[in-house]
């Protein structure tokens, strides 16, 4: 009886070798772990690393970018205020999840900053016109539609 037990317990228990975290079936080991979302795109200097994908956009998608960044800026900035307990909340569940472990509304707004200057700087290496940033801060609140 135990011997005819033996090979099924033996498919049983390699089931559930495959079924751990990171097996890939594809490749027959543990694949490698895929880079950070958020968080991970800020080196040590706190200058933005483009992902490549970002590195591949033409001057209107770079530019565009710039500018919706700064609009999203400044309606933070003319919004509410954002609570403790939200950034609280934001800071223990985030690295949880592959994110950053500062979310305060002043750290995000400088990674926003970070992300412009790095893709003025990608619109230079493209020989491209970088985006005027001081001119689009001074525009007028009123321009911005809030949908």
């Amino acid at each position: 009886m135990i011997a005819r037990a033996a090979p099924l317990l033996a498919l049983l228990l390699a089931g559930c070798g495959a079924a751990m975290p990171g097996y890939d079936p594809m490749i027959g080991g543990v694949a490698p772990p895929k880079p950070k979302a958020i968080g991970a795109e800020m080196d040590a200097q706190g200058h933005y690393i483009l992902t490549a994908a970002e590195r591949e956009f033409d001057c209107p998608r770079l530019s565009g970018g710039i500018v919706v960044t700064i609009a999203r800026l400044r309606d933070r900035a003319r919004g509410e205020p954002v609570s403790s307990t939200s950034v609280g909340f934001k800071n223990t569940l985030s690295p949880l999840f592959g994110g950053s472990a500062d979310n305060s509304p002043e750290a995000e707004a400088a990674r926003e900053k970070a992300k412009i200057a790095a893709y003025n700087r990608q619109l230079v290496a493209k020989g491209c016109k970088p985006v005027d940033v001081e001119a689009e801060y001074a525009k007028p609140l009123d321009q911005m539609v809030r949908y």
